[in-house]
């Protein structure tokens, strides 16, 4: 995480999806609060306790998302972490899909 801080803009939000980091990760409030940044996560076992009518109604919404806009799926690249520059200036110019960082 202190390695993608540092390209997110002052008031920026870093968006954890899941537990992909193959291990936990720290940060200090002070890392945050200094530049008003904010951590949103997003997590498929949070998702799952959820009613199943709502479950059923979002797999729908997103198969019916994914059929009517693909291209919302589409990947242009994915880049090593080694790489974040290459990705930042990818996602930033592509208009081609979505930018992967790989993180292990």
């Amino acid at each position: 995480m202190r390695e993608i801080l540092p390209f997110l803009d002052d008031g920026g939000t870093l968006v954890v999806w899941g537990d992909l980091a193959a291990q936990p990760w720290t940060l200090s409030t002070l890392e945050l609060l200094r530049r008003a940044l904010k951590v949103r996560a997003v997590s498929i076992t949070r998702w799952a306790t959820r009613p199943g009518d709502i479950r059923a109604a979002d797999r729908r919404a997103a198969l019916q998302i994914a059929a009517q806009h693909p291209r919302l799926l589409a990947v242009h690249a994915a880049y090593p972490l080694a790489e974040l520059p290459s990705a930042i200036s990818a996602a930033r110019t592509s208009g081609t899909g979505t930018v992967l960082l790989k993180l292990n």
